[in-house]
């Protein structure tokens, strides 16, 4: 399989050749290794570039310049370059893994044994670029070619070797859109519960990932399917039963397809539809993002998308320009596409959201941003008003009447405000 070309178009190619070159230029293999091969073949561009050598590390920091060992006890080195870095790592065999996830040490070796000790068989691959072959000692081309993800080896042992390959199985399941092979999906069920060994900031940042991923759908699927995501959020299941927890994720997955259909790629939509197709309350949200160690704006942008997923409408109905403003909030957007699926999800009457969306998109910019408004505070203080809460209100009011086209033109918009002052006394 010939994917130099592939390679060559990187734009980050010629300082990964320049490392590549330097090992084998003093006598020793360079291989590319896992992803960005992976991805070659897949005909996905590569993230970034790992290399697998036979040189030990020291040797590696003595070919360039400038390295950081942030692994050398595990045989890798950085070699870092102007926004990008290459990671290159001695051949290796690892030895007991005692925490969960990481080898207590590890042992140089062959290539054949360090494509053995790699997680999913798509990621053992390696590249020639000396021969511009694929080497591949563990069928990972076939099951590329199979569009399915499996364990190297004995899956049961991968994943009691790393726990967070529970995770990551789901994810590259959803970001390949992939398939877990049979042994590999059974393995993954039977040790479920064994994921709360992971950090919650990892398992967190692997949520985010899959909710991103090429095919979210399949990647929920997995976390549901699996038990991974009954033992990761116990407060989606509270009170349910399995034909609850079903219809639930049917919901979810209704959205998952929309945000995919529409690309949608703002993590907060992710979150909140999650927790919206569940029935989870705005606090527990935010309690449930906060224990995961989410940012704190993250936690409340997705709180204020749930509270008002189940308020706009209502409040649409009695303040129609209340309604609007609440759009203009930096989530509103947001909301919106939330708010797409809500009468797929709830099977309810259409008619006011129609109405919104299309009040919405009459007044809203192309980029969905809310005018800015005609009048200010300081023409409330120009018709000699002191200052106080009445200039608040009296600037609010004049911007719900433009919001709604009861005023055409800052003119017209002043003179009522005129005639409102004097109207309530306040002149």
């Amino acid at each position: 399989m010939k994917l130099l070309s592939a390679f060559e178009n990187h734009k980050q190619w010629p300082h990964v050749k320049e490392v590549a070159e330097k090992l084998i230029n003093n006598g020793f293999k360079a291989f590319l290794a896992g992803g960005c091969v992976r991805d070659a073949i897949i005909g996905r561009v590569p993230k970034d570039f790992d290399i697998a050598t036979d040189a030990p590390p020291t040797a590696v920091e003595g070919f360039f310049e400038k390295t950081i060992p942030v692994g050398r006890e595990f045989g890798i080195v950085i070699v870092p370059f102007s926004g990008f870095q290459v990671e290159v790592a001695t051949f290796r065999k690892d030895g007991a893994y005692v925490d969960g996830r990481h080898p207590e040490a590890v042992t140089f070796s062959s290539p054949q044994e360090d494509a053995a000790r790699r997680d999913f068989t798509v990621n053992a691959l390696f590249y020639d670029i000396q021969s511009n072959a694929v080497i591949d000692h563990v069928g990972g081309l076939q099951d590329i070619k199979d569009k399915s993800l499996r364990a190297v080896g004995d899956p049961c042992r991968r994943f009691d070797e790393d726990k967070l390959r529970l995770m990551r199985a789901v994810r590259f399941s959803g970001e390949l859109n992939f398939s877990l092979a049979p042994a590999t999906y059974l393995a993954l069920c039977e040790r479920a519960e064994s994921i709360q060994a992971v950090s919650v900031e990892r398992i967190f940042s692997e949520m985010n990932r899959i909710w991103l991923s090429e095919n979210p759908v399949k990647g929920f699927n997995g976390l549901f399917e699996t038990g991974l995501l009954q033992v990761l959020m116990p407060e989606l299941f509270l009170n349910k039963d399995q034909s609850d927890a079903v219809s639930c994720g049917q919901k979810f997955k209704v959205m998952l397809n929309g945000f995919m259909q529409r690309k949608v790629n703002a993590i907060e939509s992710y979150w909140a539809g999650l927790f919206l197709s569940f029935n989870v309350s705005d606090a527990k949200a935010h309690d449930c993002l906060m224990e995961w160690h989410g940012p704190r704006q993250l936690a409340d942008d997705v709180t204020w998308l749930v509270q008002h997923y189940h308020s706009l409408i209502a409040i649409f109905t009695k303040h129609p320009a209340k309604a609007l403003r609440l759009l203009g909030h930096g989530m509103g957007v947001y909301l919106l596409d939330l708010l797409q699926f809500k009468s797929i999800i709830e099977r309810g009457d259409t008619s006011s959201l129609e109405s919104l969306v299309i009040a919405y998109n009459q007044i809203c910019d192309s980029q969905g941003l809310l005018p800015a408004a005609w009048v200010k505070g300081k023409d409330v203080l120009n018709l000699g008003l002191a200052p106080g809460k009445s200039v608040g209100e009296l600037v609010e009011a004049a911007y719900d009447r433009q919001l709604l086209g009861e005023s055409l033109n800052r003119k017209e918009l002043l003179e009522w405000l005129m005639s409102e002052v004097s109207r309530r006394g306040l002149s």
